[in-house]
């Protein structure tokens, strides 16, 4: 009432359906009694950053559905991932290899620069993993996610030693 907004305009800024403007957020700042200079220009260099772009929307937005960026959203901005697998390797895990033959076999749309730009796509997700401050994170796989042969025996080999390599890092 003190700002004269409606409730379907707070309802989207609170709900992440809009990303707040810095307008908004220096009159909600003065409502709410945030005065310090360093607090303010924090939260407002916070805004602005928010309201960026980011990478998965801006180099593979033309690639993906709007779901599964969505989903990438919350697994880069997650403190902690916890994920269960029974059939494949999770993604954020899979070698090239392996998410060339995975991508192709289960691939609604078969071209193939969108075939490689979405390997790509899964392979730029692993940055997280070497992240300075990655979400703590937990996959557990069933062993017939290891154990089916995806593409050959070679790529299997390669995704397990790959997991293997993972499993050592905190």
């Amino acid at each position: 009432e003190s700002l004269e907004w409606s409730l379907s305009k707070i309802v989207r800024i609170e709900s992440g359906a809009v990303r707040i403007t810095t307008t908004d957020l220096r009159a909600l700042l003065s409502l709410y009694g945030i005065t310090d200079k360093s607090r303010v220009a924090d939260l407002i260099a916070t805004a602005r950053e928010a309201r960026q772009t980011p990478w998965w929307k801006k180099d593979f937005g033309d690639i993906a559905s709007e779901q599964y960026l969505q989903f990438v959203e919350f697994e880069q901005t997650a403190e902690e991932i916890l994920s269960y697998e029974p059939l494949f390797v999770p993604g954020i895990l899979q070698t090239q290899d392996y998410a060339n033959v995975i991508t192709l076999d289960l691939a609604r749309d078969p071209a193939p620069e969108r075939l490689k730009g979405f390997v790509v796509f899964r392979l730029e997700r692993q940055k997280l993993l070497r992240a300075k401050q990655p979400p703590k994170m937990s996959f557990v796989l069933d062993e017939s996610a290891v154990r089916r042969l995806v593409g050959s025996a070679d790529i299997m080999s390669g995704q397990v030693s790959h997991l293997t390599d993972l499993a050592e890092h905190p």
